[in-house]
């Protein structure tokens, strides 16, 4: 029992509270992209917050859950089972969080939502459905007349279920033009949402606690209801690029928070952050405004947009943005970087520290250069031995010892199972106790890997 509280409530039994109740399983898919190992739990209450009570699972390598095999053997990690009297509560939510984004390799940050609006089908989970969960059957259908017209002149070109898709499933039927619309703004939104989050965290000192606290685990929500606001505006032509549009999501966000979390007073966001964010939003549309529907390419420009939103959600107030998009990844092809080369082994962390680092402005093509090689993760992974901390701040030992990647816990010698994110990145899952699972990523870096356990 302590071995779990002090795991973060890692056991991923996704049966746990709903014992005595027939469930079946809910299979769907994070994606914005496809998210590795992402916390899915059914928000009965649709507080933001786990609860001992709610079903849980993890999206596989591939973002999905409950898809057919993955809900086999006692007590899988990617099966989310429901009962249909939790489906039914007015205020369920199905929710995703944390995990990997499969094609940049990095943590994925936020919570994506959606309502269930039928079972039997698989629910994508995309900053889309997140949006359309803060706005009514009207405002949803304004929505997507508004999206339809940014694509042409028919208001209907794009139809309710287009907003429901998995836009990064690149062998569906989706017209590319609309496959590359939705991409963009489903980054848009959640970008967005992302750097606001990770501001407003900070300037309300709100910890990522450990899941089933009271506390939120995320503010995303709040920003995604304010960004609905702003868009159901009625001046609101369905584009966000005047900086009063920004400035009126982030003021809205910020008391939205506030109330969330209940405190006094009003948080003071520095004026240098508002325009930045600006810049984010059209460094996107500006990636994705072309003719370019590859999806080699439109995943080297997703890799250019972490880049950007992570500088800023990690220094708000370095001021720097406006100078990368502008110097370093114009897609104009007069940046030190064209996104286009931006591919799989591309080490974007590092990348990330370099321009931090380099805030002056003295970037050099040649050092950005050396970032777009690494070794695959299958070369690194028999190299692997190192000390790590548990989630439960209990340290052990990760060593690939003959032919297997073990963990050495205790006098225990426990075999971690691996799976490839990508070509450069692996989620490691160990049991260590019954229904309690350590999950470790391991990343290669341009000379090195990473393994990073909490």
């Amino acid at each position: 029992m302590s071995l779990s509280l002090l795991s973060g409530c890692a056991a991923d039994d996704p049966d746990a509270g709903t014992a005595n109740a027939p469930s079946l399983p809910m299979k769907g898919v994070v994606s914005a992209s496809h998210v590795a190992g992402a916390r899915v739990f059914f928000d009965v209450d649709g507080d933001y917050r786990w609860q001992y009570y709610e079903p849980f699972s993890r999206s596989g390598t591939a973002g999905t859950f409950s898809q057919p095999g993955q809900c086999s053997g006692s007590n899988p990690a990617h099966c989310l089972k429901v009962t249909r009297l939790q489906t039914e509560s007015p205020d369920a939510l199905l929710r995703a969080y944390g995990g990997r984004d499969r094609i940049t390799g990095e943590p994925f940050h936020g919570m994506l939502s959606r309502k269930i609006t039928t079972t039997g089908v698989t629910q994508v989970l995309s900053p889309i459905t997140t949006l359309l969960t803060y706005m009514d059957a009207y405002e949803q259908n304004r929505l997507r007349e508004n999206e339809g017209r940014h694509l042409g002149d028919d208001p209907n070109y794009l139809s309710t279920s287009d907003l429901y898709l998995d836009y990064f499933d690149f062998d569906s039927t989706l017209d590319g033009d609309k496959r590359v619309h939705l991409i963009k703004r489903s980054l848009q939104f959640h970008k967005t949402a992302d750097v606001i989050d990770a501001l407003l965290q900070d300037l309300y000192n709100i910890d990522h606690l450990a899941e089933g606290s009271n506390d939120p685990i995320s503010v995303t929500g709040p920003v995604y209801a304010a960004i609905a606001e702003v868009m159901m505006e009625p001046r609101f032509d369905g584009e966000i690029s005047p900086q009063k549009t920004i400035n009126d999501i982030i003021e809205r966000a910020n008391e939205l928070v506030q109330e969330l979390i209940n405190v006094s007073d009003l948080a003071d966001v520095d004026t240098a952050f508002n325009p930045q964010v600006l810049d984010l939003w059209q460094f996107i549309g500006d990636l994705y405004d072309g003719d370019e529907t590859e999806q080699t390419t439109l995943e080297s420009y997703l890799r250019a947009v972490e880049i950007v939103t992570t500088v800023l959600r990690e220094k708000p107030l370095l001021n720097i943005v406006n100078d990368i998009t502008a110097d370093v990844l114009n897609p104009k092809g007069t940046g030190h970087l064209d996104p286009a080369v931006l591919g799989p082994a591309a080490d974007l962390r590092g990348i990330i520290d370099y321009l931090i680092a380099k805030s002056s402005n003295d970037w050099h093509e040649s050092e950005l250069e050396d970032y777009l090689t690494r070794q695959s993760i299958s070369d690194k992974l028999a190299k692997i031995d190192r000390k790590i901390e548990l989630s439960s701040g209990e340290e052990a030992q990760l060593a690939y010892d003959d032919g297997t990647l073990k963990l050495q816990y205790g006098d225990e010698s426990l075999q971690a199972e691996i799976h490839e994110i990508n070509d450069y990145t692996a989620q490691v899952s160990i049991e260590i106790a019954p229904g309690v699972r350590e999950w470790i990523t391991i990343k290669s870096t341009k000379d090195d890997y990473e393994v990073i356990s909490r």
